[in-house]
């Protein structure tokens, strides 16, 4: 009868630590999933202090000057510059507005002040679900060593 109830305990106890290895891939998926993410806004935050730079370079640039207009990643049209004071800003919904160059850096820089939110808040996400994860981690070790 003992030899039942050990051998009882023994698949339940391998249920458990299946069930346990399960939850910490499924943890593992999803900080992978929010590593993508942070490199996404890493990328995006880059890409406005890129803007802010350019915006920059305009405004010290003389009304007639020739720059080079990005198209596409790596394709750029020559233009002469008919006005540095303001800028066309799309505020969304196909709709644009014209703004002064120190407004559309307000602007960027509101845009980036919220990426940088949503970055801490994916941070704090994984520091929560990697603390988890050591603890279904001692909760294994335990139970192998139990089982020894």
């Amino acid at each position: 009868m003992a030899d039942k109830q050990e051998e009882n305990i023994d698949i339940k106890t391998q249920k458990d630590m299946q069930q346990k290895y399960m939850e910490m891939q499924y943890m593992q998926q999803h900080i992978a999933e929010y590593q993508k993410q942070l490199e996404q806004i890493d990328s995006q935050l880059k890409e406005c202090d890129l803007i802010i730079e350019g915006l920059d370079y305009i405004s010290k640039k003389k009304e007639g000057n020739e720059l080079l207009v990005p198209i596409s990643n790596g394709i750029f049209a020559k233009a002469n510059l008919a006005d540095n004071s303001s800028m066309i800003v799309n505020v969304g919904s196909n709709v644009a507005v014209e703004k002064n160059i120190d407004d559309t850096k307000v602007l960027i820089g509101q845009q980036k002040a919220e990426m940088e939110k949503g970055k801490l808040q994916i941070i704090n996400v994984i520091s929560s679900v990697t603390e988890q994860m050591q603890i279904l981690e001692k909760d294994l070790a335990a139970m192998a060593g139990g089982n020894e």
